[in-house]
């Protein structure tokens, strides 16, 4: 598999869900078990923003949504932080692609 792309699982909680990856990702795509609701990110959006899609379309969301984790420096943590959004449900699967670019990816 490609090191520049993670996909992966974690329970939803319902509060934040920081996911390790051992980088910060330009792009994150998330959705949840039952399948009605996708939450996208990119690295061009403020942190905790996102494009939400379900049953009613897509519509961009300014709180609770994707936010880069620079993780402390000389320990674990970078990836990004899972908001409380509605994708975000305690006790359901949230599944996530996530990628990055630049010098020595993709």
């Amino acid at each position: 598999m490609n090191p520049d792309i993670q996909v992966g699982s974690v329970e939803g909680k319902g509060t934040e869900i920081t996911v390790e990856l051992g980088w910060k990702p330009d792009y994150v795509r998330l959705w949840n078990e039952d399948g009605t609701a996708i939450l996208e990110w990119h690295s061009g959006m403020s942190a905790g923003h996102g494009v939400k899609t379900d049953s009613s379309g897509p519509a961009p969301i300014t709180s609770g949504g994707i936010s880069p984790s620079e993780g402390v420096p000389g320990e674990s943590g970078y990836g990004f932080v899972i908001g409380t959004d509605a994708v975000n449900t305690s006790g359901k699967e949230i599944y996530y692609v996530a990628m990055r670019s630049g010098a020595g990816a993709l």
